[in-house]
């Protein structure tokens, strides 16, 4: 018996038509859950905020007092030893010491986050439970900022150097919002901000012999004038 092709039907052209429609549909709609699901995980991430960041701690008046003091302490010193004038003798209790080739300043983890800490209300409106912590050749520094109405947690790493002119300068490594990693632009805006701060305490041209970041502590030997 001898068959011959049959053209398909106006119904069998519409129930294909209609069945790559439906696939389509289903890929969009399978790419759409896909693209849902990861920005699902990914806003969990960034608004990821670790429970040590999320308690305060106030310092009493006399703690705040001390850590200021010694703080200042050091960027007085500085002044002083860059002034025309010349350095000037020491406090009693000065934990910046001066020396006959070169003199350091000393600036501790603890003293930095007393100090922030009493001056949480100044910035307040921009970020809350701000810290740092110095480690073996890096600092880090991280608070809550508001994004969207939601508090996210922000944290950089970076080091302070001897730039290629002897002075001091900051180079930010990392940037993170919550457990993400953000850009280097915005790494780059932090950095010059860092700078403006130790220009505005008068270290950005401070000459640098050496810088020393370990758990706890900073330590920056200016240059002796002769050098």
């Amino acid at each position: 018996m001898r068959t011959t092709d049959r053209p398909p039907s106006r119904y069998d052209v519409a129930r294909s038509r209609r069945s790559r429609r439906a696939g389509r549909r289903k890929v969009f709609l399978t790419a759409a859950a896909a693209a849902a699901v990861v920005l699902l995980l990914l806003a969990t991430q960034i608004l990821y905020v670790p429970p040590e960041a999320r308690t305060y701690w106030v310092p009493s008046a006399e703690e705040a007092g001390a850590a200021e003091a010694r703080l200042g302490t050091a960027f007085d010193i500085v002044a002083d030893h860059r002034s025309p004038a010349g350095p000037a003798a020491p406090p009693r209790e000065a934990h910046v010491a001066l020396r006959p080739v070169s003199h350091e300043v000393r600036i501790t983890q603890a003293d930095v986050n007393i100090w922030l800490a009493s001056e949480a209300y100044r910035y307040a409106d921009k970020a809350r439970n701000v810290r740092m912590e110095f480690g073996d050749g890096i600092g880090t520094v991280s608070g809550i900022v508001e994004f969207g109405g939601r508090p996210v947690h922000v944290t950089a790493t970076g080091r302070l150097v001897r730039s290629a002119d002897g002075t001091l300068s900051a180079v930010v490594d990392h940037v993170y919002a919550g457990r993400v990693r953000l850009g280097r632009v915005v790494a780059r805006r932090l950095q010059e901000q860092i700078d403006e701060k130790l220009q505005e305490h008068g270290l950005a041209g401070l000459a640098v012999e050496s810088i020393t970041v370990r758990p706890g502590e900073i330590i920056i030997r200016e240059r002796p004038p002769s050098s």
